[in-house]
């Protein structure tokens, strides 16, 4: 018999989508009670984000480029020979990662609870790049199973849980101010 998880292919993506969908909610409402428009623009662009990261656990779309990419690769024959131009397209993918984590602390914040959750969406983001290089040694580690879903999915439930935790916070911390 099999397990049934609905439109969901199996537990890692019906992780995924509920905990990005669950942050895409959260984010929404704190930019919805924002009172400073820097700070709900802020959280808005975290929301939509989140949001679009639900979406491509759905879609799946990091395969799709995936396969395409291999397409690629194979139609001018250096398939077999993919390794050093994976290790060149993680390297950038690092390079870009440390480039936007510096010019992004260096910006100024209105709400650091804000910035927290953009540092937790980035680092789903750069999961997904990752993912989608799959250069096969890093596979094996973020496609290892802990119980019933992936590493994989355990690191989309722990980002989208520190913005949800992060709207939350500042939530209370709004409320406590103002008692």
């Amino acid at each position: 018999m099999t397990a049934w998880f609905g439109p969901f292919h199996n537990p890692t993506q019906l992780a995924g989508f509920t905990s990005f969908f669950a942050a895409a909610i959260a984010a929404g409402l704190a930019a919805r009670f924002a009172s400073n428009p820097a700070t709900r623009r802020h959280w808005g662009w975290i929301a939509a984000i989140q949001l679009m990261l639900a979406a491509e656990v759905m879609l799946d779309l990091r395969y799709l480029a995936h396969d395409a990419i291999d397409r690629t690769l194979s139609a001018f024959g250096v398939y077999e020979s993919r390794r050093p131009i994976q290790l060149v397209l993680l390297a950038i993918v690092a390079l870009l990662a440390g480039w936007l984590v510096v010019r992004r602390w260096a910006a100024a914040y209105e709400s650091q609870y804000a910035r927290a959750a953009e540092f937790a969406t980035f680092a789903a983001l750069l999961d997904f790049a990752v993912e989608t290089v799959s250069l096969h040694q890093v596979d094996a580690v973020l496609y290892r199973s802990i119980g019933p879903v992936l590493l994989n999915g355990w690191l989309w439930t722990a980002t989208a849980l520190a913005v949800v935790v992060s709207v939350l916070t500042e939530r209370w911390c709004k409320v406590v101010a103002s008692a």
